[in-house]
């Protein structure tokens, strides 16, 4: 990784004027809280970046394994405080996935005008579904899942592209600082992806949809300067705008899933969602409940490829 270009490029930003980078780590995220920890001022480490060319530890949500070869992922940490931290702090999980949405569909330069994703351009992956046509746009590619995944939509079905997770240090006053801990599977080669795991999604790299390797120096300028859009300076979105953005992005709406919870295991259709992350499931009485990360599993039942597009 070219962190000469990364440090020379994004010295100014708001997010990644800091740049700490490793070859090998078992996990950037306690390496990034001990920056925000040894820090004189939060406010000043706020937008530091850890970055990795290999986690030998490296965990996802509910304390998954992250698991890939050296330089091929993009593994980041990244400190968030002070006045960066949102006017809804809970909304972090929202923001870092859409900063690592816009990241990806600025990476990958769709629309397909010029550029395919190879699962639609080759000829016996086109014969096998010939009624489904390829994407207009990186929006009708990508989408993200909740409650922390980006997805790609291929004709059999959604695949894993980026995990991302969000951990928050509290005191009396409430947060004092969160890490968000960011995974993008990018040049990894088909046989170097691990297994799904049981009731998970098929990960697949940027290379393996597209054919050929992507600039991870690249795709970390774009992440940080979305992250610099989404939480510095007076432009940035309301909460509300936010929301609005990310549940227009989800996958999940309008989709048939099976929770499973304290009180077993249900059937219903997410209908929503609410202003901090919460999915709302209406069950087979009409009842709409609040669906937490941290709370349930979910299993979505009907995927498939939807019309229209993310919006921005």
């Amino acid at each position: 990784m070219d962190i000469h270009t990364l440090r020379s490029t994004l010295h100014q930003q708001p997010f990644g004027h800091t740049i700490d980078y490793y070859p090998s780590v078992p996990s950037t995220m306690p390496l990034a809280r001990a920056l925000a920890e040894e820090a004189p001022a939060l406010a000043q480490i706020s937008g530091a970046v850890v970055v990795a060319d290999e986690q030998t530890a490296g965990r996802g949500r509910l304390e998954r394994r992250w698991e890939t070869p050296p330089g091929r992922a993009l593994l980041v940490s990244v400190v968030v405080a002070g006045s960066h931290l949102p006017e809804r702090p809970a909304q972090l999980p929202m923001i870092a996935g859409l900063a690592v949405l816009d990241a990806v569909m600025q990476a990958v330069s769709l629309p397909v005008t010029t550029q395919s994703p190879r699962h639609f351009t080759n000829t016996a992956t086109v014969d096998r579904h010939a009624s489904c046509a390829p994407p207009k746009s990186a929006g009708d590619f990508f989408r993200l899942k909740w409650p922390n995944d980006l997805i790609a939509l291929l004709p059999t079905g959604p695949v894993k592209v980026a995990g991302l997770l969000a951990e928050s240090s509290l005191d009396s006053q409430g947060i004092r600082y969160a890490v968000l801990g960011i995974g993008i599977n990018v040049n990894q080669r088909a046989d170097e992806l691990p297994a799904p795991r049981s009731g998970g999604l098929p990960p697949v790299s940027l290379h393996t949809l597209f054919g050929h390797d992507f600039a991870r120096e690249k795709l970390l300028i774009a992440l940080c300067r979305a992250l610099s859009a989404l939480l510095a300076g007076p432009g940035r979105p309301s909460a509300a705008e936010i929301h609005a953005r990310w549940q227009a992005a989800l996958i999940n709406v309008g989709r048939a899933v099976m929770v499973h919870d304290r009180t077993g295991n249900w059937q219903g259709q997410v209908v929503g969602t609410d202003i901090d992350g919460a999915l709302l499931v209406e069950d087979e009485t009409r009842r709409r409940v609040p669906v937490e990360v941290g709370d349930v599993s979910l299993e979505t039942l009907d995927f498939q490829p939807p019309s229209g597009g993310v919006a921005r």
